[in-house]
């Protein structure tokens, strides 16, 4: 099977992407099956770039068909980001503070105030709580309190 032929299969696959995406509602599945899903959707999306234009077009309206999905893969993006390097997310976001920019706190509570999705906003939650439960002398609860 060649990169084409896979991406058409699960993309044409209706069944196979809704129990994929239905693995982020189930609040009795795993952070792991979790994680797998993430990583398959990484492994996906990177096959999928390799291909032409237009072939990839359909690849992402495939994906696209479920906003929650999107919605939810980024924030397990963020989140494995998150869990591999709190500080480094930390310090891009001070600096995004101090220079006055949009930044990914606001921008999470925002999402969260506005997601309808009880799952999604859990992940929200979490991702502010590490956000913020920081080292305390890494300054992100007195630079976002002025």
């Amino acid at each position: 099977m060649n990169q084409y032929e896979i991406v058409s299969y699960i993309q044409e696959n209706e069944e196979f992407l809704k129990n994929l995406f239905s693995i982020w509602t189930d609040q009795n599945k795993s952070e792991e099956s979790k994680n797998d899903v993430v990583l398959f959707l990484r492994g996906y999306c990177s096959i999928a770039k390799g291909l032409q234009f237009a072939h990839r077009t359909p690849f992402y309206r495939s994906l696209n068909n479920s906003q929650l999905a999107i919605r939810i893969a980024a924030t397990a993006v963020l989140s494995n980001v998150l869990e591999h390097d709190p500080s480094l997310v930390r310090s891009y976001t001070l600096a995004q503070i101090r220079q006055s920019q949009p930044n990914l706190i606001f921008q999470v509570i925002e999402r969260l105030h506005d997601e309808p999705d009880a799952g999604v906003r859990s992940q929200y939650s979490e991702i502010l709580r590490i956000l913020i439960d920081g080292p305390k002398n890494d300054g992100v609860i007195e630079v976002i309190s002025k």
